[in-house]
C-alpha cells in the first residue's frame, strides 16, 4: 500500500479517507517527494557493492583484484545497477527492497553445473513477492532456510515451455490490487532451499603410486578433478583397493575414509503443485538480498517501514485541508444579492447579460406595500463568497511548519558572518535524520 501511494494516483484516499471525501475533491499533494528522491539519490551515489580482499595464507592480493574486476564485469553486465536502484528506491518508500542473485552456465550448449557466473536480477515490488521461511530472524535473512520470490506471468506461454498444465501458485492473498498489464494471469514461484548434504570421500592415492586420487560422493559422485564417476566405476575401484590391499596381506580392505558436512542450495521452478524445474546451485544461502528502510526486532518480530508510513498522517492532512480549500476555491468569489421576483420582473435581461455587457449598474424595483409605501429598496439579502476560516488557516500553517521539520528542512538560520564551511555543517545536521537509512 505504501508504495502504491507513492507511485499509483488516487491511492493516498483509499480505504476511509475517499469514503469520507466521495463527493469532494482528492488531491494528492505526495509533498515527501522530494525528501525520498534526495534520499534515494544519495544512496544510489554510493554505488553499493561487493569489495573483495584475500583473507588467508592462500589467498593473494592479485587473487581478490581479479575476483573485484569479474564482480564488477558481472555485476554491471547483468542487471546489477537496475536492481539496485530498485531495491532501494522500494527501501525507502515502502520499507523493504530487495537483490535477487542468480546464475548462468557459462556454456549454455552444453550446461555444466560446475562452470556458472554470477548474475544479478531486480526483484519488483519485494513486499508482496518475496517471502523466507518464519525462523529467519536475521535482519539480512542469511539464516533462512527457505526462500520464495512469486512472479506473475502468462500461463499460455509456460504452459508451452514445460509442456505441462499449470496451476497458479496461491499468493493471490498476498499480491495486491495494482493493475496487471500483458495478459499475465497466473503466479509462480522461484523457490531455494537451504539442504546440508553429507560429503564421503575415498582416499585410493595407496594404490596409486603415491599420486592422489580420491572419489567424493554425497552430492553427485565424482573425482578430485571434478570428473564424473558411475556407481559401477565407484564399486569397481573399492574392489581394485580390497584386490590390492591383499597383496599385502590385509583382507576386505578398504580405503580411508572420510565424511563432512557441507551447506548447498537448491532451486526449483514451482507451480501451485509441482516443480517445473530443479537444480542445484553454487550459493550457500537462499540467494534474495533484502534492503531496508527503517528495521527493528521488537519482543520477537520483525517491523520495518519506510518514508511513506512515517508521513502517511502528515500527508492526509495536507491532502484533506487541500480538498476543502479547493471546495472553497470551486465557489463564486463575488457576493450574490438575493431579490424578491417583484423587484428584477421588469430587469431580467438586464440582470442575464450584465456580466457580458459589463455595465455599470444594476437596477430593481422596490418592494411596496399594497398602499404604494414602499418597504424594501435594496435585495433582501447579500450571499457573501465562502471564506478561510480561523481554524482551517491555523491548521494549514500548523501543516507547513510539520512538513519541514519531518523533512529535515526546517527554518534554520545563522549570522550573517558565518562561514561557508559553518553553513555546510548545519545543512548537513539537518539531513542527519535520513543517515540511519543511507548508512
Amino acid at each position: 500500500m505504501d508504495l502504491e501511494k507513492f507511485f499509483v494516483d488516487g491511492r493516498w484516499w483509499a480505504g476511509s479517507y475517499g469514503n469520507q471525501f466521495a463527493n469532494k475533491p482528492k488531491p494528492e499533494f505526495n509533498k515527501i517527494w522530494k525528501s525520498v528522491q534526495r534520499v534515494v539519490g544519495d544512496i544510489n551515489d554510493l554505488e553499493l557493492n561487493a569489495v573483495i580482499a584475500s583473507n588467508s595464507s592462500d589467498a593473494t592480493d592479485d587473487d581478490a583484484e581479479l575476483l573485484q574486476k569479474r564482480w564488477r564485469h558481472d555485476f554491471h553486465a547483468s542487471y546489477g545497477a537496475e536492481a539496485s536502484e530498485q531495491a532501494t528506491m522500494e527501501a525507502v518508500v515502502g520499507g523493504i527492497g530487495c537483490v535477487k542473485m542468480t546464475t548462468k552456465h557459462e556454456d549454455e550448449e552444453n550446461p555444466d553445473d560446475d562452470e556458472q557466473y554470477v548474475c544479478f536480477e531486480p526483484v519488483y515490488s519485494a513486499c508482496s513477492t518475496v517471502f523466507f521461511d518464519v525462523g529467519a530472524l536475521s535482519k539480512d535473512k542469511h539464516d533462512a532456510r527457505f526462500g520464495w520470490h512469486v512472479v506473475n506471468v502468462n500461463r499460455r506461454a509456460i504452459e508451452e515451455e514445460y509442456g505441462l498444465d499449470i496451476v497458479s501458485f496461491a499468493a493471490e492473498p498476498f499480491i495486491n490490487d495494482l493493475p496487471v498489464m500483458g495478459g499475465k494471469d497466473a503466479y509462480v514461484a522461484h523457490y531455494w532451499e537451504v539442504v546440508e548434504k553429507t560429503i564421503t570421500t575415498y582416499d585410493f592415492t595407496e594404490m596409486m603410486d603415491g599420486n592422489y586420487y580420491s572419489i567424493t560422493t554425497g552430492d553427485g559422485i565424482k573425482d578430485n578433478q571434478g570428473n564424473k564417476v558411475t556407481r559401477d566405476g565407484l564399486k569397481l575401484m573399492m574392489e581394485d583397493y580390497a584386490t590390492y590391499m591383499e597383496m599385502d596381506g590385509i583382507m576386505d580392505a578398504k580405503p580411508p575414509t572420510s565424511k563432512r558436512k557441507v551447506k548447498m542450495v537448491e532451486y526449483a521452478l514451482m507451480d501451485g503443485e509441482k516443480f517445473l524445474v530443479k537444480s542445484k546451485t553454487p550459493f550457500k544461502r537462499v540467494p534474495l538480498f533484502p534492503r531496508y528502510g527503517y528495521w527493528a526486532m521488537i519482543n520477537g518480530f520483525e517491523y520495518f517501514c519506510g518514508e511513506v508510513r512515517k508521513k502517511t498522517d502528515t500527508e492526509m492532512f495536507n491532502n484533506m485541508i487541500g480538498s476543502s480549500m479547493m471546495q472553497i476555491a470551486s465557489k463564486d468569489q463575488v457576493p450574490k444579492p438575493e431579490y424578491a421576483p417583484e423587484q428584477i420582473q421588469r430587469f431580467a435581461s438586464q440582470r442575464a447579460s450584465a456580466d457580458n455587457d459589463n455595465v455599470p449598474f444594476l437596477m430593481s424595483d422596490p418592494i411596496k406595500d399594497k398602499n404604494g409605501n414602499i418597504l424594501l429598496a435594496g435585495p433582501i439579502s447579500v450571499h457573501q463568497p465562502p471564506a478561510i476560516g480561523t481554524g482551517l488557516q491555523a491548521a494549514n500553517q500548523y501543516l507547513e511548519l510539520n512538513t519541514q521539520q519531518h523533512n529535515g528542512s526546517g527554518q534554520t538560520t545563522t549570522p550573517s558572518n558565518t562561514s561557508a564551511m559553518a553553513i555546510q555543517q548545519v545543512n548537513d545536521r539537518n539531513d542527519d535524520c535520513y543517515l540511519p537509512m543511507v548508512k
